[in-house]
């Protein structure tokens, strides 16, 4: 058993909750104090926040999953020691043109039909998500349709205030080599802006569920950083 003191926050991406955590919390160490926020999309949000507690002061280790960057609080954010981004972006549209327009088109049309039809644009979705892996999801009896559309709007509008990363030390970028809702070439834009303060990962044939479909990858990846176990 590692004699570190960790505490780690996971804030889940458009579309999930808290359970998309599960497979890699259970690779780690019963004494790792891991807790997983929850938007609330499918169930009552919680924001879990740093434990001041606990008998010494831990290792704060920040796990941000997509869209999980955007809505995570930013006095946790501010907090943290070490942050790990999975399948995430500092802009969600290209900035190529003809790549940016293509990109919001997608997303209108998710947009356009989620209004009448949220089911079908969540399991197509999480089929993307997934891909090209053959796990998937079924989605949830119950959803807070007006707070998944919000979000999916703001992902549109794209208007990101990322200022607070520049001043963090030590970041990890994990991303899928075949990322389907976020192309790698925007997680490798983003470790090229950040590159004095952080380090690049790409997962052969992962998608943008790194932390569900690939765990023992992305736990063998940060346990050989940061010897959680």
């Amino acid at each position: 058993m590692s004699e570190k003191n960790v505490q780690i926050i996971a804030y889940h991406g458009w579309g999930f909750d808290s359970s998309i955590w599960d497979g890699l919390k259970k690779k780690l160490d019963p004494h790792v104090h891991f807790e997983c926020a929850d938007r609330g999309y499918f169930s009552h949000p919680d924001k879990p926040s740093w434990n001041d507690d606990l008998k010494s002061e831990p290792e704060k280790f920040l796990f941000l999953h997509s869209y999980g960057l955007h809505w995570c609080d930013r006095k946790i954010l501010e907090e943290a020691d070490h942050i790990v981004l999975i399948g995430s972006y500092l802009n969600f549209h290209p900035v190529e043109r003809k790549a940016y327009k293509r990109s919001k088109l997608v997303l209108r049309r998710m947009l356009t039909q989620f209004v009448d039809d949220p089911t079908t644009v969540l399991q197509k979705y999480y089929e993307n998500a997934f891909y090209p892996d053959k796990a998937g999801l079924n989605v949830p009896g119950h959803l807070n349709h007006d707070l998944l559309l919000s979000d999916l709007s703001d992902l549109d509008q794209d208007n990101r205030e990322n200022a607070v990363l520049f001043d963090m030390r030590d970041i990890t970028i994990i991303h899928g080599a075949e990322d389907q809702i976020v192309n790698n070439e925007l997680a490798r834009d983003m470790y090229k802006k950040l590159r004095l303060r952080s380090q690049y990962f790409e997962i052969k044939k992962g998608g943008h569920a790194l932390q569900f479909t690939h765990s023992s990858k992305v736990f063998e990846i940060l346990n050989s950083l940061f010897k959680f176990k």
